[in-house]
């Protein structure tokens, strides 16, 4: 078990089976992973490693990011509500996905500043 904070809330990260309740979405499909809101908890398939882990994880971060700086309020009053699971989903796959590009291209275009500023952002949430 993992934990980390995101504005002042503590998170735990648990790895379980593949095939544990846990896994199981708001949708009531099974994925690699989901994200309790109310008990701050994510929830990872064991069987997860390498890039897949990594992707994965950022993605549950993302959600965990939303809920502890209150941001799916402000994304719910953007979009329509049919539409609010698969707006937070893409927004999470924005995390996954393109997180490092932003980050590496902010180093290019700013230089040593910007890696000062990512481990800044990664002090202060300790």
């Amino acid at each position: 078990m993992e934990r980390f904070y995101l504005n002042g809330i503590p998170w735990t990260v648990c790895y379980v089976p593949y095939d544990s309740s846990y896994l199981v979405d708001r949708t009531g499909n099974l994925r690699l992973a989901t994200t309790d809101i109310r008990l701050h908890t994510i929830y990872l398939n064991e069987g997860l490693s390498g890039n897949l882990l990594m992707k994965v994880t950022f993605h549950e971060i993302g959600h965990a990011v939303m809920t502890s700086f209150d941001l799916i309020e402000e994304l719910h009053r953007l979009v329509k509500p049919e539409y609010w699971i698969e707006a937070e989903e893409w927004v999470c796959n924005l995390l996954a996905d393109y997180a490092e590009v932003v980050v590496r291209t902010g180093y290019t275009v700013t230089g040593y500043e910007a890696i000062n500023q990512v481990v800044d952002a990664f002090n202060r949430c300790l």
